[in-house]
């Protein structure tokens, strides 16, 4: 896949810059349409071997990453990205739809630590969602 940015809106000067990889190209949209609504940067990538590559060059603030891609699968790249002292700062949210047990898993988890699952709201108004914290 082409490395796609999009952009729209700025937050208080430089727009922050979120790395999105996931392999389904209807899940990736919806991501980066929210996002980018938001006032968010986007950096695309459909697989982990691309999102390293795209989080190294770029340095994003952010990565947003689907845990169960073909090929090198967003646990590995999480792993590798943490791995390296280049990109070891930048936070990863994982977005899957596995089951929250396999996500629970802390031998799997980079980090080493127990991960906070949350339900996405995305379809909700950002001020609706701002509401329920």
């Amino acid at each position: 896949m082409a490395t796609r940015t999009t952009s729209r809106g700025q937050r208080r000067g430089m727009a922050k810059r979120i790395l999105v990889a996931e392999d389904d190209p209807d899940n990736r949209c919806i991501v980066v349409k929210v996002l980018t609504l938001e006032g968010y940067e986007t950096l695309e990538a459909d697989d982990g071997r691309s999102a390293l590559a795209l989080a190294r060059r770029e340095r994003p603030d952010l990565i947003v990453m689907d845990l169960g891609m073909p090929g090198m699968d967003g646990w590995e790249a999480a792993r590798r990205l943490k791995a390296d002292p280049q990109t070891a700062d930048i936070r990863i949210i994982a977005l899957t739809a596995f089951a929250l047990r396999d996500a629970m898993d802390t031998s799997r988890n980079p980090a080493g630590r127990r991960p906070s699952v949350r339900p996405s709201h995305a379809s909700l108004p950002a001020a609706e969602r701002r509401g329920r914290r």
